[in-house]
């Protein structure tokens, strides 16, 4: 059955109702699949556009498999995502950025910020080098890049980059003491022909010495303030130059004030100088500033020894009771032997600090030389002579006058405990015994008011009211009552009024 329609929407629309009739009287399997099919869609006419409108129904489960499909692609695109960034880290890519200052590329970054702070720092230590104010550079620009590790400016070539930016740096040939810069030249060949002068000052005389540097010495091609630059000469002075730098010292078992200060050429008042809460008494662990000096460049030589050697003769003291006291007179003279060494030589600074005998052979014999010492007591004293002898032999650690710890009435002599204290001048023993900070003391009296202390002894060899000659045994020295470290106090008063035992002393 067919009708006819005049336009192409109300033919359509009559044609799949037609279908729809003529499907209601079929019953067959056809008819049954078409139903199924039309079933997933609706249906609708628009009048006002006069068109058919089919649009397809999708029930639930299509909508989940859409959905589930959907979740998978997110999914996959998430794991995608993460892949990708893994493979930018694992193969050591950077988000970076390339810096340029004046349209020069100064190196590859990755910290704006830091690099910035980096130029503002080294202004600042340009302009305390040259000892005026240095103009900033211009303000960087920066470029984007996604770059390898590898492809990251060193910190030393920024640096270097950087200074060359500067209006008052130059580009030479810059030395470096254990990567310490102290000086550079503008040429090459002046700078290492100022190195090779300090090694052949060294050599010592021997052609077939090694000469080596204690430091590693760089000489590098770089940008440099001005301010390091010097000539040949101004760089052997500053690599062969010594600065004096305080250093911390641990004391240990057994040390002392006065051993310290011995140990490192140091007085006992600048070791009370440097450490202005130091007391009298030191524990183990302690740590003091001590200082130190130090060569800027150390320079060792090794070389072997091959000669003669003299060999010290003994010598044999008489003892003569007609000679004064402290004079020695020669009997039988005495005679060097020889031997011939072999002998490896290691020297730091032109000072030996350590010597390998590798042979020697006796060429000669030493003889013995024999000695009378006067053993008679000059009894004249201070009074008659107007001078006093040293009491003992060691190191003045402190002097007569004002010091830290307030005024110091004598003069304290350095010497190992044990060393014999002596008469500074004939007299009469008034005291010999424990007298508070003194610890041992002994006092002799020369005569017309004039009087001497020996403080701080080990022991004591005399008793009150011995007859004493100038020179004559006394005492020890030791680290007894209020003391720093083994020494001699000595003073000399007169009237009991401390004098300055300088004065006295010959």
């Amino acid at each position: 059955m067919q009708y006819k329609t005049k336009t192409a929407s109300t033919r359509n629309f009559i044609a799949v109702a037609e279908t729809k009739a003529k499907l209601q009287k079929g019953k067959n399997i056809q008819q049954a699949f078409l139903l199924k099919q039309l079933s997933g869609y609706k249906i609708q006419f628009n009048t006002d556009k006069q068109r058919l409108i089919i649009k397809r129904v999708k029930n639930a489960w299509e909508r989940m498999q859409h959905l589930k499909v959907a979740v998978l692609y997110t999914v996959a695109l998430c794991i995608t995502g993460f892949l990708l960034y893994g493979s930018v880290i694992a193969t050591d890519l950077h988000f970076a950025q390339q810096a340029l200052i004046n349209g020069k590329n100064i190196g590859i970054i990755k910290d704006t910020a830091k690099f910035e702070s980096l130029i503002k720092d080294m202004q600042q230590s340009l302009s305390t080098t040259l000892g005026k104010e240095v103009e900033p550079t211009d303000k960087p620009v920066y470029i984007a890049r996604l770059v390898f590790g590898k492809s990251l400016t060193s910190d030393y070539t920024l640096r270097q980059n950087i200074l060359s930016t500067f209006g008052e740096v130059e580009e030479a040939y810059a030395i470096y003491v254990n990567d310490v810069l102290i000086c550079a030249a503008l040429n090459e060949q002046v700078a290492r022909d100022a190195v090779e002068k300090i090694k052949n000052d060294n050599l010592d005389g021997t052609p077939d010495a090694q000469v080596e540097f204690v430091e590693s010495v760089s000489i590098r091609k770089e940008f440099i303030p001005i301010g390091y630059m010097r000539s040949q000469d101004g760089i052997y002075n500053a690599l062969t130059a010594t600065r004096e730098t305080p250093k911390v010292y641990k004391v240990m078992q057994n040390d002392t004030i006065w051993g310290i200060a011995n140990k490192f050429a140091m007085s006992v008042d600048e070791l009370y100088s440097l450490n202005k809460e130091l007391s009298d008494v030191l524990h183990e662990g302690d740590e003091l500033l001590i200082s130190k000096i130090e060569y800027i460049l150390n320079v060792q030589t090794k070389y072997v020894y091959k000669g003669e050697k003299a060999i010290p003769y003994p010598v044999n003291e008489i003892q003569d009771y007609d000679m004064p006291l402290g004079k020695k007179s020669v009997v039988v003279a005495g005679v060097e032997g020889k031997k011939y060494v072999v002998e490896e030589i290691t020297k730091q600074n032109d000072e030996i600090v350590d010597r390998n005998i590798i042979s020697e052979e006796i060429l000669s014999e030493p003889v013995a030389e024999s000695v009378k010492v006067g053993m008679k007591k000059d009894l004249s004293t201070v009074a008659i002579s107007g001078k006093l002898a040293r009491p003992v032999f060691g190191t003045i650690s402190s002097r007569y006058g004002n010091r830290s710890r307030g005024f110091h009435k004598g003069l304290d002599i350095a010497a190992p405990t044990g060393t014999p204290i002596k008469a500074a001048d004939g007299g009469t023993v008034t005291f010999s015994g424990w007298s508070g900070g003194y610890g041992y003391l002994v006092k002799i009296n020369h005569g017309n008011g004039y009087e001497t202390y020996y403080g701080h002894c080990s022991s004591i060899s005399v008793s009150p009211g011995e007859k004493v000659a100038k020179g004559e045994l006394i005492a020890k020295v030791g680290n007894t009552g209020r003391s720093t470290g083994p020494h001699c106090h000595f003073e000399v008063r007169l009237n009991g009024v401390a004098q300055n035992p300088s004065k006295y002393i010959n």
